[in-house]
């Protein structure tokens, strides 16, 4: 595993930010925490593409993180997902829905006031069969 780098205006663990982002921020690390990622590492975001359904609708279930052990992303790097249980224990203890939204707009626009629609909201977070973290999807 390699250590997080800061990429544009993505979460750097270096970078000063405001409370509201702070508050993200740590849950993104107390995430990286419980999935067994070792500090100073961790995946900050994943970019996917939603499946369709066989009548063209969106899926009511989305996979959060694919299960296995090791995962591969689109460009080569490789990461282990060694405590799914504990990513969705810690998913859970936050009692709240979390925000999906399109290219990181409540991380980027939102601050500055600009709007920063939700796309989706994720709940019921659960360990699937194969290990996989996924969630129910809210809002579509």
């Amino acid at each position: 595993m390699r250590p997080i780098e800061p990429h544009g205006a993505d979460l750097a663990l270096n970078q000063p930010v405001s409370a509201e982002r702070m508050s993200v921020k740590n849950e993104i690390l107390e995430i990286a925490r419980c999935s067994g990622i070792p500090e100073g590492h961790a995946a900050i975001g994943l970019n996917f593409e939603l499946p369709v359904t066989a009548d063209q609708s969106l899926p009511k279930r989305i996979i959060l993180l694919p299960g296995g052990s090791e995962i591969v992303g689109r460009d080569g790097r490789r990461w282990r997902n060694s405590n799914p249980g504990g990513i969705v224990e810690y998913l859970q203890s936050l009692d709240r829905d979390l925000v999906m939204d399109f290219e990181h707009a409540t991380e980027i626009k939102a601050p500055g006031g600009d709007p920063a629609p939700a796309a989706a909201w994720l709940h019921e977070f659960a360990v699937d069969a194969d290990g996989a973290v996924s969630a129910a999807v809210l809002y579509w």
